[in-house]
């Protein structure tokens, strides 16, 4: 718990999205390595990097996180008076 300690409030990545943010970075980073020790790591690697059908994976992802991105804008701003 001392990563999380430092600012005047005692919390250095402050109380918003950061947090959140570094949070996902911590899961996926957790993800990859437990993937990696039990082996799945590499098909996974070969099926999204390795194959013609991983483009299109991608491109769905990159989709799906700009209409994500989208709703979340329009919600956010929304509420801001």
């Amino acid at each position: 718990m001392v990563l999380f300690l430092g600012k005047k409030d005692g919390d250095i990545l402050g109380k918003g999205w950061e947090k959140m943010a570094f949070g996902a970075i911590l899961a996926l980073a957790l993800l990859t390595f437990v993937l990696m020790a039990m082996g799945w790591w590499q098909p996974i690697y070969d099926f999204i990097f390795g194959r013609t059908e991983g483009a299109q994976i991608w491109i769905n992802i990159l989709l799906i996180a700009v209409i994500a991105g989208a709703i979340i804008a329009v919600l956010v701003g929304g509420k801001k008076e």
